[in-house]
């Protein structure tokens, strides 16, 4: 139901503010690389379950890249369920209540379901690559070149 309601808003969202969109795409790349150096564990907001001098993933980010990082409450959402280790299916259903009641459109709709693929893609232990195939698939085809061009600086990065 999320997935139906997002694609049909995916031009008006790349037409409003792309680089919002590369911009989640690039925050889940990160989470991705963080995960991998450090476990679900620190994904937690909350101190108890990291070390007293790691700082938390979001807050990390947002300092070392200077982002602002959007729909951050949605973000910390997932990753607070993914910490606890909740089942694939629960988070992809809790994230779409979340998506609904806060009633997204166009931009924020298709970042948040970037970041909802990407926290899948972290729980099944998929390559970054295959998420990015997964976005890849709702971009327009008048966005592929700035798309192939954007994953190429990334991955590479």
């Amino acid at each position: 139901m999320m997935r139906r309601d997002v694609l049909g808003q995916v031009q008006k969202a790349f037409a409003q503010d792309k680089d919002q969109i590369y911009l989640a795409i690039h925050i889940i790349h990160e989470i991705v690389n963080y995960t991998k150096q450090n476990g679900l564990i620190v994904l937690s907001k909350y101190m108890g379950d990291r070390e007293e001098d790691q700082p938390y993933v979001l807050d990390l980010i947002a300092d070392e890249k200077q982002w602002d990082i959007p729909l951050r409450q949605y973000l910390e959402f997932g990753l607070e369920l993914l910490s606890e280790g909740s089942e694939p299916e629960k988070i992809e259903e809790l994230l779409s209540n979340k998506y609904f009641a806060n009633a997204y459109k166009e931009k924020e709709a298709v970042i948040a379901y970037i970041y909802m693929l990407g926290l899948q893609g972290v729980i099944e232990g998929r390559p970054f690559f295959e998420t990015l195939e997964y976005y890849c698939s709702f971009v327009p085809d008048d966005e592929m070149e700035r798309f192939e061009t954007f994953c190429a600086q990334t991955l590479t990065a």
